[in-house]
């Protein structure tokens, strides 16, 4: 396939050296392209760079293969526009056959909800919907979970519009993306809007839970502030929303040498007691994209340790000044990964040569193209640059990863010493996010989940939302997708697969995590577009190709403009239609020149396709979106 990539497209744009580079890196032999210093560059991996001729060049050329065949017999446009019109459809909803929905009165059980974060209260919303007796526990003093306790002056990655519930709207706003205060405030106004206020027990933990067959059902132990403790239940369903970012990750690496701080970027708040130090950052998450930014404001000296690369995205796309999320959308995200790495650093490797670059697209790309770092769409997305700014100003330097401490600081993997009074690790958190859970036939992590929900001994009595992780993407609309379709499986509205078909569908998708993603401690990492359809498509509202025939506005509208959880309002339970399109006409989304870009590459992969396909060949796999 690679082959016929290279023959087919790079006589048409005179890049054989480019082209050939690029195929070498997909067989395996990724050494990368270092920039150096005074070498000009751009990452347009999120859309941060100006329009240039190379792109047009290259629509041109792919246009070309049609142009000839229509100006020569007028009467193929009307199949080729016929084809293209039911492939946009295609990238919305495949002709497939619904759920079906049972008609039987739904059951009403006990459920409790163990977290009030995001996830939980989106939880207690669509269960309650549901017709369900609800009750919420939540250690902390109010709403929001981790959100709510993070450092001073965290701001959300994802913008307003993309992290918001389909059926709660935010107000609009001039910053765009909510502060870590004005995310609680969001949530606490969609917790009032929608009366559930009562069953949220705040201050309440849960230390213990388990499933009692002679009672049928779940036993909690639950203890307060004051000391009291109690038991309650039996509970039908439990409802598990404490998040996975509960117990710090640290490298197994002895630190007992180090005669200075050992901190993880849990334990920070504020930058203050970092002013004068010497102080060594580990890994380069979106939290540490942050800190660093803060710390290298005050701190005699910053050195970012990573073992690889990393892909950055910066909030803002400094060409529309809308969030860069935006331009999130199905056309971009329903190419093959192999496609949509390639689109991605055609535009990086060649912008860096001809293109008008600023130095943050620089140091991005010089990031992506460290040794042993993944292809863009292989990997979790850092999506914050506030710490470029920092490199650039000599504030704060990039090194090699952390091999060992020593009494005056560490040793990096590359032999170099660094002097430090403080080392912080913002490396993440392990996953064990739910240990009140005492049966020993609960799975230990959210990777032995199907679906990275349910479990296929405990069924529908046990579940899990607010665990899957979008490499791109926000959280708790995820959470209020797996939410809804938990909601309609407790109240016997849908039915879960056997545990056969359960634990088939897991080992399969484990072995696609696996290919689809360098990711290794990441456990529950998902493509959150297909991971969002799949359970939309259970629920019954996602939104069907035949529904859009009469409706190529809002076909093209789902197809090309931002990814937002509304469209799943659109259909199906609990439908809010007026609601839901109110809230998809957002501005600043994808340029028509970058449509166009990943509507070209939509067009190799359809040639790939019919290449792969012929006798003798058959190695295609095509997208599940396509």
């Amino acid at each position: 396939m690679l082959h016929f990539l290279k023959d087919a497209i790079a006589p048409l744009m005179g890049w054989h050296k480019l082209i050939k580079e690029y195929l070498k890196q997909w067989d395996g032999s990724r050494g990368g392209h270092q920039l150096d210093k005074g070498e000009k560059g751009a990452s347009f991996s999120g859309s941060t760079g100006s329009p240039a001729l190379m792109d047009w060049a290259f629509i041109l050329g792919l246009s070309s293969l049609f142009l000839v065949p229509v100006t020569a017999q007028p009467s193929v446009l009307v199949p080729i526009t016929a084809i293209c019109a039911l492939y946009v459809l295609a990238l919305v909803e495949p002709w497939r056959k619904g759920p079906n929905d049972d008609k039987a009165p739904p059951l009403k059980r006990r459920v409790a909800v163990v977290g009030a974060g995001p996830s939980g209260v989106a939880a207690v919303k669509e269960f309650v919907a549901a017709g369900q007796d609800v009750t919420c526990f939540e250690a902390a003093d109010s709403l929001g979970g981790l959100f709510a306790r993070c450092y001073d002056r965290a701001v959300l990655t994802s913008s307003a519009a993309i992290t918001a519930f389909s059926d709660f709207p935010p107000d609009p706003v001039e910053h765009r993306h909510f502060t870590k205060d004005e995310y609680k405030t969001y949530l606490e106004k969609y917790v009032d809007h929608f009366a559930i206020r009562p069953l949220i027990h705040l201050r309440t933990r849960v230390e213990r839970a388990n499933y009692d067959p002679a009672q049928g059902g779940w036993c909690l132990q639950v203890s307060q502030d004051n000391g009291a403790s109690e038991e309650v239940g039996p509970f039908d369903t439990l409802v598990v929303c404490s998040g996975l970012n509960q117990v710090p990750n640290f490298p197994d690496i002895d630190s007992t040498a180090f005669t200075g701080k050992v901190l993880h970027s849990k334990d920070y708040t504020n930058a203050k007691s970092f002013a004068g130090k010497r102080v060594v950052v580990v890994g380069l998450g979106e939290t540490s994209a942050d800190v660093v930014a803060e710390i290298a404001e005050v701190a005699a000296s910053v050195t970012l340790s990573l073992r690889r690369g990393a892909y950055v995205i910066p909030r803002i796309n400094r060409l529309t000044g809308y969030p860069n999320d935006y331009d999130s959308n199905r056309l971009r995200y329903s190419l093959p990964k192999w496609a949509h790495n390639l689109a991605v650093s055609i535009r990086d490797r060649a912008l860096a040569h001809w293109g008008n670059a600023e130095p943050k697209d620089r140091y991005r790309l010089e990031l992506l193209r460290k040794p042993g770092t993944p292809a863009p769409m292989n990997q979790f997305a850092t999506k914050s640059d506030n710490f470029i700014q920092a490199i650039e100003s000599g504030r704060c330097r990039v090194a090699a990863g952390l091999a060992a401490f020593t009494s005056e600081g560490v040793t990096l993997a590359d032999g170099e010493q660094v002097a430090a009074d403080v080392v912080l690790f913002a490396t993440g958190y392990r996953a064990q996010g739910y240990r009140f859970l005492q049966d020993s036939s609960t799975p230990r992590c959210p990777s032995e989940l199907w679906h990275l929900m349910y479990s296929p001994e405990h069924r529908e009595r046990l579940v899990f939302i607010g665990y899957a992780r979008p490499a791109i993407g926000a959280i708790p609309p995820i959470a209020e997708i797996q939410a809804r379709y938990a909601a309609l499986v407790t109240s016997g509205q849908r039915v879960l697969p056997t545990p056969e078909v359960m634990a088939r569908e897991w080992r399969e998708r484990l072995s696609a995590r696996a290919i689809s993603f360098n990711e290794p401690r990441i456990v529950a990492l998902v493509d959150w577009i297909p991971y969002m359809d799949h359970l939309a498509e259970k629920i019954g509202c996602r939104v069907r190709a035949r529904d859009l025939l009469l409706r190529p506005k809002l076909a093209w509208l789902l197809a090309t403009g931002t990814m937002m959880v509304a469209q799943y309002r659109l259909t199906g339970p609990d439908a809010k239609p007026e609601l839901a399109e109110r809230s998809l006409q957002l501005p600043g989304g994808m340029r028509p020149v970058d449509k166009l870009w990943f509507i070209g590459f939509h067009a190799l992969v359809a040639v790939t396709a019919l290449w792969e396909a012929l006798p003798g060949r058959r190695r295609y796999r095509h997208c599940g979106l396509i």
